[in-house]
Order: C-alpha cells, then structure tokens, then sequence
C-alpha cells in the first residue's frame, strides 16, 4: 500500500557531525594532485553504481546526468551528482506508487553516495516542458547529458536533451544568478560561524566562482577562486542585472498600510539600533525594507545597498550586515524567508542586495513584487522613493518557470513529513491556480484560487489535484497543438 511505503520515507536532515567532518576531510586533502585524483575516481565509481542501481527498474526509461559547463568548477567534497531521472508515463494513482518507491531506493543509494543530491523524477514529457518551454533555475550553467537510455526511446531522449542544452545555452543568467546568490552563497556566508571555518570559507568560494562563471562566461577559465570576495560578486552581479533593471514598466510602491502590523514595525526598529552599533549610525549606502509573504507568520527582510560602492566597502557593510544577523534573536531568525520560489515556505535569512540586483529580482519574480506591495511592505532609507519598485515582466515568464519548478517539486514534495507535504501541495494548488487565473484576466488576485484540499487531504488526493491545476496551468501557458510531447499537454 501507499501508506506502507510512505511511512518508511524520511524527510532530508541536516549533516550530522560524521558528515562534516567527513566534508572537511576531503576539502583539506581534495587540493593535492593525488587527492584530486582519487575522488575523481570515486565519483566514476558512484556514477556507475547510480547507474546500475536505478536503470534496473522498468518504470525509469532513461538517466540524465547534469553537470557544469566546465569541470574547472569541480570542487571535490563540495561538487555533488545532479540526476533527471525520466520515467514512463503513467496515471497519477498509477504513479505515486512507484514515485514512493523510487525515493526509498534513492535514499538507501544515498547511504553509500551521499554525493547524489539532486534527483529529479520526471516524465519524457515533463522533462521537455522543464527545460524548454520553462526552463529551469540554476539550470544555465548546466549541460545535460544522457547517462543510460532504453533502446526504444533512445532517439526521442537525444532529441529533447539536445534541445534542452540549447535553450540553457542561450538563456539569460540573471534569473540563475539571483538565485544561487540568494539561496546558497548569501546564507553561506551569514552562516560562516556554523561549520568549521575552513570548510565554511571553502564552501564560500566554491558559491563565489560559480557566480563568477555565470558573470563571465567568456572570463578565463583558471581563475584564483581562493582570492574571489563576495565585495567582488557584489560588483559583478550588479553589472550583469543592469540591461534586466533598466527597462520601463509598470511601477509598484510600497505603502505602509494597516496590514503592515507591529511585527514589521519592531524588527526594523530592532536592525536599525544593530546597525547603529555596529558601525556608528545607519549610513545613506544602506536601506531596509520588511513585508511579509503569503504566511502570515513569517517576514522577509531586505538591504539594499548603493550600487557604485566599491568592493572594499561592500565588505565593510556586509560584515555589519552578518553581525546584525547573528544578533537577532533565533525567534526573529526562524521568522526570516528569502526563497522567492518557495514564498514563505522555507525558512532563511535577510537578503542583501545592490539596488539594481533589487530592482531585477522583482522584475523576475513578480509574485514576489505582487508580495510586498500587497502585503503592505515597510521601506527605511535616507533617500526619498527607494521603496519603489519598478518594471515588472511578463506574469507569463514567472508562471512558467514557476511551473517547470512545480513539475520537478511535486514528486519530491512526498516524501517529506506529512505536515509539510500538505503545506507545500496547498500552496502549489493555490498559486498554480492564481497564476492561471491572472493569466487568462490579466488580473493578480490571491483570493482567485479559491478552495482548496482540506487539511485531511490524503497524499493521493493532493497529487491527483496538483496533476489538474499543473494540467489547466500548462494549457493557458502553450497550447497542446503547439509543442510536440508524448503524452500530450498534461502533465500526469
């Protein structure tokens, strides 16, 4: 039964003490020739365990490994072995059986190589959808590549992952970009005092020459990632947002209003007398803002900092930036998100940002923007309408990527505690519906999604839901009769 499988499922943890010590290990002996070489070999060795382990089962049509652009930026210890795993097309009741299934299996594998993180479980079709008509976060600096086929279906796999390396290829950065900077290399190094400072400085400058590669794609390859400073990020970043921010659109302002709440209220009164400690007074080249996403329970913090500031300076203010973090209580702390893909579901830290990587970060995530202008967002700074924001894209762009996001998310969402996979699924349910809603009417309205699964909804009845809203989602975004897939428009 479902159930029975479910049961044996484990949410991911955090890495036990073994396991950074481990990570630590290998970051220390990884830069010696011979070192390298070894885990290179190892990672040979667990490729083909993957491979034997999962193309074995009759339900996974094919194996595609993810990898960098470059193999400059691998990193031993740090560098992990991304999978699309495309399985055959099935029913959704159908389905989630063998999705269970196939999460135990990955979690045993992961047993002896925990060096296998992301795996993506997805149809042929689904897959083309992800990487084509929504191409995915985090996906530009990736090259995909086929690890094992079916004989059948192995031309229809070649066709769609060579189309698939040649939309990343051609896509924009910035979304990519904003992205890791916001959900790895920005806690990383708000976080330095959580792992042992060498490892956490390694995973640092791991982050950075990965924004670096997507900055300056035609930048020498061998770069001294050791000398890279996040003030240096900061200045690249900044540049490569600019041609995103400096389009015309619609405006949005952030109005204090009645929704705000004391909430907001007090934590910025809060970061302002941290900030005042920390370096005297808040400085002009600092601003703050506070609004709060869907949940209601939880806030997103932002600073914004001067453009034209130099890299030096970038470091002074961000330091005082990690100081004031840390001195938040772990009330405030667990309070924090700053996942625009999760939208208050996951819990983070302040967002630091340059004005212009701002001003492109709402202009790629207009729920986002949508968030702060609806939920009553509060603007601190010396100067007068910097709680503006401007130029929002195409709603059509964010919802679908978005989608391509849901299509990869919801098979990985089961395995999680029940509470949480009945959060993460309503959530999908309504914005899925919000934005298809937005789509046909031109009209962004959060009470559009109208009911939604009751809290006693068992799993197969909120994958059965979320197949239809991703259905309905996907033929407002492309008609069926314009993309070629195997299994038709909906995503099953």
């Amino acid at each position: 039964m479902v159930s029975g499988v479910a049961m044996r499922l484990e949410p991911a943890r955090p890495p036990t003490v073994a396991h950074r010590l481990i990570r630590a290990f290998v970051l220390r002996t990884g830069d010696s020739v011979y070192g390298r070489f070894a885990y290179r070999r190892v990672y040979r060795v667990v490729l083909e365990l993957v491979r034997i382990v999962l193309s074995r089962d009759p339900n996974i049509v094919a194996l595609v490994l993810r990898t960098a652009s470059s193999t400059e930026h691998w990193e031993p210890g740090l560098s992990d072995l991304d999978l699309s795993v495309i399985m055959r097309e099935q029913t959704p009741s159908e389905r989630l059986p063998f999705v269970l299934r196939f999460w135990v299996r990955v979690a045993r594998l992961r047993v002896l190589a925990p060096m296998v993180r992301e795996v993506d479980l997805l149809t042929l079709g689904e897959f083309a959808d992800a990487t084509t008509l929504a191409p995915g976060p985090m996906q530009s600096a990736k090259e995909y590549r086929v690890l094992s086929c079916r004989r059948r279906q192995r031309e229809r796999v070649r066709e769609v992952v060579t189309a698939a390396n040649r939309v990343n290829a051609a896509s924009q950065p910035q979304r990519d970009l904003l992205l890791r900077y916001s959900t790895f290399t920005l806690p990383a190094y708000l976080n330095l005092n959580r792992d042992p400072p060498a490892v956490s400085q390694r995973m640092l400058r791991h982050g950075l020459a990965k924004l670096h590669a997507l900055c300056a794609p035609d930048a020498p390859r061998r770069v001294d990632h050791d000398a890279l400073t996040i003030g240096q990020a900061y200045r690249w970043m900044t540049d490569c947002c600019r041609p995103v921010s400096a389009g015309g659109g619609e405006t949005l302002t952030v109005q204090a209003s009645s929704g705000v709440s004391e909430l907001a209220e007090a934590l910025l009164r809060l970061v302002e007398e941290q900030l005042a400690r920390t370096i005297g007074r808040s400085p002009h080249e600092i601003a703050m803002v506070v609004w709060r996403p869907w949940h209601s329970d939880r806030l997103s913090l932002a600073f914004l900092l001067d453009d034209d500031l130099p890299a030096a300076r970038y470091e002074v203010l961000l330091q005082a930036v990690r100081a004031c973090h840390w001195e938040l209580s772990r009330e405030w702390r667990a309070r924090l998100v700053n996942d625009p893909l999760q939208f208050g579901l996951r819990r983070g830290c302040a967002v630091v940002m340059s004005r212009t990587m701002w001003r492109c970060w709402l202009t790629l995530f207009p729920m986002e923007a949508a968030a702060l202008a609806a939920g009553g967002g509060v603007a601190r700074s010396s100067e007068s309408g910097a709680a503006a924001l401007p130029d929002r894209a195409p709603l059509a762009d964010y919802a679908a990527m978005q989608y391509g996001v849901w299509l990869i998310n919801r098979n990985d969402w089961v395995k999680e505690e029940t509470v949480r996979r009945r959060t993460l699924f309503r959530d999908m349910i309504r914005r899925a519906r919000t934005l298809e809603v937005a789509l046909r009417t031109g009209l962004l309205d959060a009470e559009a999604a109208g009911a939604c699964p009751s809290d006693g909804a068992s799993l197969q009845e909120l994958y059965k839901w979320s197949s239809e809203e991703l259905a309905r989602l996907r033929r407002v975004l492309a008609p069926a009769s314009d993309t070629r897939r195997d299994d038709g428009a909906a995503p099953r």
